[in-house]
């Protein structure tokens, strides 16, 4: 029997993907675009992406994907089938999409052609792969007669006995309605896909040519534009995963005068990530910059301001992107630079509606998404069959990304799978990690530390489905720091700060204590560092509060001196008043001021408060994050005006339009 929160799970899942693929059975040949796909094809195409179920961007399945496939089969219907399946996909076109959910985990939806087969996933309950049929695997059980409820599954048949519908069989008897198929299935499903010609991918990409060179032509036309019209100079960031290498071989491929710069984190990247970067650049002859954070730097931070979690991902700022603006800073300067990015616009809802070419609104420096029209599928393709190049060996190792060993965005399954192979990396992060469990679940930090479920973070449907299935009465995190007390020059350049931001700030000392007032609102700093807050509300005094919490806190991450375009700010913490123009962009970006105000919040209001802090906090940042695009980014593609739209059609849009 299936587990009722993940089928329940499960069910909730939705294919919002904007990408379309096509398929034509009868050549057994995938297509990107449906014009072309018409064109060549003499016989129907099928839209494939209408039949997903989860979030559809796939990539070919590896020969772990049909292992993990295989073996979740004989266990749950036997190896006959497992067996009838192995002869099925041996062979044919098999691709796999990956989602998440709360209970089932690390899901992969698999097609074979232009069929959904399957969708397998972890089971945070069970602690095991587990698999569902669709379409084609409920043919193949047709045909072995291997449908019944004591295999947890039973159909929806119309009086013919054709399947119509799929229906899963939980732990205490239920039938939960799964799928209704959009055509009835029965057994020649799978005796017509046992009979396709046979495919390899090199043939799919040979098929897809005319579109890929469509879209290296796109690139081109970008590059040219931005480095030759505009005089800017390109900058890549290099992560040595799939989209940064492709990125890479488009750039070297379109003759882009660009450089690229990784940034390495200690024990926190993958064992060998480093040496595969420096190779690719070798192999495509591309300059690298390496920047490099030793444990003990990484370490102090993790003390300052605590393992991070979803929605408080401060090491991407902190050891990733600010890093290497400061390099293009130094190097370049902004105002020649261009940044490109492995970005595509299928990777997630919210790439999809950002366009491939903007300004940072932060930063107010040009970036450009190189691989950005790209599915992952054809991604994949065109560096084995176009550029002859090896993809990074954890993608074939069960990753779905290639990111730090310890990231809160790997599903509970990868981040298990990384503590067992990088097992010497991971226990350097386990005391933060620990730290972090015992205040998600304080009642069982053993099981939270099993589940990861310290990496959830601001995720509430997480917490409702393990609250209403497992019994999980879960706290939402707030940032765990050392205890540091403030010196007392921390306490007078607190002081400065306020006055050189707040003009209108009032500074009293008391025995033990500072009182600032500022715009209604009231606070007192004691010498220990606590903030207490005498009079207004907080979401009234939270600009104050985060300067204090800079002042007196500041890690020297070097954030607000990238940011700050005046020059107007030195480490530690403070503020040159005569040159600030008092945007407050530095203490609105400053992890260590926001990670103290959520627990300055977690103290006052308890933990459940944290979560409209952090939403408050995150619709002001996207507030003023479109206001500043609104005036930069017109601009920007003013510039292309100065271009015929016959050499450049259409390749930006505007970040604003048709988004919300």
């Amino acid at each position: 029997m299936y587990s009722l929160g993940a089928v329940e799970c499960l069910k909730q899942l939705r294919n919002e993907s904007p990408l379309k693929i096509y398929y034509d059975e009868q050549e057994n040949l995938i297509y990107f675009k449906r014009g072309y796909a018409e064109a060549v094809s003499s016989g129907d195409i099928v839209e494939v992406s209408s039949a997903a179920r989860a979030w559809f961007d796939p990539r070919p399945a590896t020969t772990l994907d049909i292992e993990q496939l295989l073996s979740a089969v004989s266990e749950r219907f036997g190896r006959d089938v497992a067996s009838k399946l192995k002869k099925l996909v041996s062979g044919s076109l098999v691709y796999v999409s990956t989602d998440s959910t709360p209970l089932a985990d690390h899901v992969k939806e698999f097609f074979v052609g232009g069929e959904p087969l399957a969708i397998l996933f972890f089971d945070l309950e069970k602690w095991r792969l587990d698999v569902v049929p669709r379409r084609l695997m409920v043919s193949l059980l047709l045909e072995e007669g291997a449908i019944g409820r004591e295999l947890g599954i039973s159909l929806d048949t119309s009086s013919d006995g054709v399947a119509r519908g799929l229906k899963l069989v939980v732990e205490n008897g239920t039938e939960i309605a799964f799928e209704d198929f959009r055509d009835e299935v029965d057994e020649s499903l799978y005796v017509r896909y046992t009979e396709l010609k046979s495919r390899s991918w090199d043939e799919v990409y040979r098929a897809n040519e005319t579109t890929v060179n469509q879209l290296v032509n796109k690139v081109k036309r970008a590059t040219e534009w931005l480095e030759k019209h505009l005089g800017k100079k390109g900058l890549l960031a290099f992560s040595g995963g799939k989209d940064s290498v492709l990125a890479a071989c488009l750039l070297t491929e379109v003759e882009s005068n660009f450089v690229a710069v990784y940034t390495h984190i200690e024990f926190g990247d993958p064992e060998d990530v480093k040496g595969y970067s420096e190779r690719i650049a070798s192999l495509l002859g591309f300059d690298l910059h390496v920047i490099e954070h030793r444990w003990g730097w990484v370490s102090k931070l993790l003390s300052s301001l605590g393992m991070p979690y979803r929605g408080y991902r401060w090491c991407t700022y902190v050891f990733k992107f600010y890093p290497q603006m400061r390099f293009a800073k130094s190097a370049i300067g902004f105002s020649n630079l261009v940044s490109y990015t492995g970005a595509r616009k299928y990777e997630t809802a919210k790439r999809s509606i950002k366009p491939a070419t903007y300004i940072d609104a932060d930063l107010g420096i040009v970036s450009h998404s190189v691989p950005y029209s790209f599915p992952r599928l054809l991604e994949m393709l065109m560096l084995r069959y176009r550029y002859r190049i090896e993809i990074f060996r954890d993608y074939d190792r069960g990753f779905e990304r290639l990111s730090c060993i310890a990231c809160p965005y790997k599903t509970c399954f990868e981040l298990t799978l990384s503590e067992k192979l990088y097992s010497e990396s991971f226990v350097r992060w386990e005391p933060y990690i620990n730290v972090l469990c015992r205040v998600v679940l304080p009642s069982d930090p053993v099981t939270a530390r099993k589940m990861h479920l310290w990496r959830i973070g601001y995720q509430l449907r997480y917490y409702s489905a393990l609250r209403k299935f497992l019994g999980l009465h879960c706290r939402l995190p707030t940032p765990i720091h050392s205890v540091t007390k403030p010196d007392p020059s921390a306490m007078s350049r607190a002081v400065r700060n306020v006055r050189a931001l707040f003009s209108e700030a009032e500074v009293s000392e008391h025995t033990n204590s500072l009182r600032i007032a500022c715009s209604g609102c009231q606070v007192e700093v004691q010498t220990n560092g606590r903030l207490i807050l005498l009079r207004g509300k907080i979401e009234e005094c939270i600009d104050l509060i985060l300067c204090l919490n800079a002042s007196l806190y500041c890690s020297s991450c070097e954030i607000c001196r990238t940011l700050c375009r005046r020059g107007a700010l030195s480490l530690p913490f403070e503020v040159d008043s005569a040159r600030c123009s008092r945007c407050l962009s530095c203490i609105r970006s400053c992890p260590a001021a926001f990670s103290r105000l959520l627990k300055m919040v977690s103290r006052i209001r308890g933990s459940r408060a944290v979560y409209h802090m952090y939403r408050l906090l995150k619709d002001r940042r996207a507030r003023e994050y479109i206001r500043r695009v609104e005036q930069n980014e017109k601009e920007l593609h003013a510039s292309k005006e100065q271009i015929t739209p016959r050499n450049y059609p259409d390749t930006v849009h505007y970040f604003w339009e048709g988004s919300t």
